[in-house]
């Protein structure tokens, strides 16, 4: 089950609209490489949150979301194993809410 995902590259070019749910990587508890991108275009598929995101796996290493739809990352999220973290063109005004301290990170906002 999704217990087990470990890795997930999600290509915008390839879908045409998805909306995601507020628990949509809740069970994903070690999933440690999360890649949705695109091809250069915004205009390539739409990735919705209309609800907001409640948590990111704690265990995530690397984070790379083009185009990110929320305005923070979400509260319940731990940082601390994160290596990298790469949110272009995204609507980020503030990385979460509270203190978080991220020793290994390798940054591209």
């Amino acid at each position: 089950g999704s217990e087990a995902i470990r890795s997930m590259a999600i290509r915008l070019s390839e879908i045409k609209e998805l909306q995601l749910s507020p628990q949509v990587f809740s069970k994903m508890r070690r999933l440690k490489f999360l890649d949705i991108y695109t091809n250069g275009s915004q205009n390539e598929g739409s990735l919705s949150l209309p609800q907001g995101l409640e948590s990111l796996p704690n265990e995530l290493r690397y984070l790379r979301w083009e185009y990110y739809p929320l305005d923070s990352l979400p509260s319940k999220f731990s940082a601390e194993n994160l290596v990298t973290l790469n949110l272009p063109y995204s609507q980020l005004k503030k990385l979460w809410h509270g203190v978080k301290v991220g020793s290994k990170w390798n940054r591209s906002l």
